[in-house]
C-alpha cells in the first residue's frame, strides 16, 4: 500500500500539498494554495484518500479492495488515452467552406486552416460569390447564350469581362 500511496502522492504535479493541521495555510485562508492535481476527490489529493480509506478498513479483502483501487486509479492516471482521428474527405472539406455564407474568404480560410485563395476558387467553381459565398441568382452562360456582352455579364456579376470569359471558357 505505501508503494501506492507513494506513486499517488508523486504524481502529476510534483508532490502534493499536505493538508495536515501543522502545515502551511489551506485553501480557504487568506495566501493559501489548493493541492494540484485533485482530480475526482473532492478536496483531498487522491493518495489521502486512499490513506483513509486503508485505515478504516478492517478485514483483509477490504484492504485488498482499497489497494487495487488505488493501483486502477493510478494506472488510468498514467495511461495515455489514445483518440481516434476522423480525418476529413476533400468533399466533407469542400462542404464547409461552401456551407459559410456570408463570411469573407480570409475568415472562413482561418477557420479551415486553407488559403483565401483557395476559399474563393471554390466559391467560383460552385457558383457561389467568391467574396460573401452566397449563390450566385444569374447564371453566366446563359446571359452569353442570349447575347450578352462579356463586359454587361461582368458588371452584373460584379467582376470583371476577363474573370467571365475565364470562367465560361471550354474546357
Amino acid at each position: 500500500m505505501r508503494l501506492a500511496l507513494a506513486r499517488l502522492e508523486l504524481l502529476s504535479y510534483g508532490k502534493t500539498m499536505s493538508l495536515s493541521a501543522n502545515s502551511s495555510p489551506t485553501c480557504e485562508e487568506p495566501g493559501g494554495s489548493c493541492p494540484q492535481g485533485s482530480l475526482k476527490f473532492g478536496e483531498n489529493p487522491p493518495h489521502l484518500v486512499f490513506a483513509a480509506r486503508y485505515a478504516n478498513c478492517v478485514t483483509d479483502p477490504e484492504r485488498f479492495d482499497v489497494l487495487t483501487h488505488a493501483r486502477e486509479v493510478y494506472k488510468d492516471l498514467t495511461t495515455r488515452k489514445y483518440v481516434i482521428v476522423h480525418e476529413e474527405t476533400q468533399k466533407e472539406w469542400c462542404e464547409r467552406v461552401l456551407a459559410a455564407h456570408g463570411w469573407p474568404p480570409r475568415d472562413v480560410a482561418n477557420a479551415l486552416r486553407c488559403s483565401a485563395t483557395e476559399v474563393r476558387r471554390l466559391r467560383t467553381e460552385n457558383q457561389c460569390d467568391p467574396e460573401t459565398g452566397e449563390p450566385l441568382v444569374l447564371d453566366a452562360r446563359l446571359l452569353r447564350s442570349r447575347g450578352v456582352s462579356w463586359k454587361e455579364i461582368g458588371r452584373l456579376m460584379g467582376c470583371s469581362a476577363g474573370a467571365v470569359r475565364y470562367q465560361l471558357r471550354d474546357r
